[in-house]
């Protein structure tokens, strides 16, 4: 079996869990169900996967420059330096529909100011490594084995505090992308063409 046979073999089911997980926990938490806009979430979405994969990459060699080590490695068909995983083709854009329903509900919610700033930092900082240590509960049930390993300890290796300022630098820095291409959010080839330049990158590495 092929590499190609094995990425759509273990990374389509991967998308569909996910994608389950990550809607139906947005739906628990809004006690309801969320219409989708599936224009719309293809945009977050197709976004979502190159932004995030060239951020990663970028972020893991800044931190191996600033601090001499890397924080973490990927351990599953690992790319560029193991900084990241041919697997994340179906992975990373997930981060986007997290980032949609969020969105979504944000816009509904009649909360006091203050309440939607924390909930908007847990957005920035916290669900980045939340998700994380739940991707690697996964993988260690299903496979015994780390998607990805950091090496500090404090999480378990599942991910770490450590990790918590790229996970801000960059869900804001996508926030931003995606309030700025917004215009574009209806045309369908610009989550074709999003999509293709992360595929590009993460088989260069």
């Amino acid at each position: 079996m092929n590499t190609i046979s094995k990425l759509l073999i273990l990374g389509f089911p991967g998308f569909i869990f996910g994608f389950a997980v990550i809607y139906f926990g947005w739906c628990l938490l809004a006690r309801q169900i969320i219409r989708i806009e599936i224009k719309v979430l293809l945009y977050y979405m197709a976004l979502a996967f190159p932004f995030c994969l060239i951020l990663e990459v970028g972020f893991g060699n800044l931190h191996y420059l600033l601090f001499g080590k890397y924080l973490w490695e990927y351990q599953i068909f690992p790319v560029h330096d193991k900084l990241t995983s041919l697997l994340n083709f179906a992975i990373w854009p997930l981060y986007g529909l997290h980032f949609y329903l969020y969105d979504i509900l944000e816009k509904n919610w009649k909360l006091a100011p203050v309440l939607k700033n924390v909930l908007y930092i847990i957005k920035l900082a916290v669900s980045g490594p939340l998700l994380e240590f739940i991707l690697n509960a996964v993988c260690q049930l299903a496979f015994n084995r780390y998607y990805f390993y950091y090496f500090p300890d404090d999480l378990l290796h599942y991910t770490s505090i450590q990790v918590v300022p790229y996970y801000f630098i960059a869900s804001y820095g996508f926030a931003l992308l995606i309030k700025y291409l917004g215009k574009f959010s209806g045309k369908t080839y610009l989550p074709f063409i999003a999509y293709i330049t992360g595929l590009v990158f993460l088989f260069s590495g």
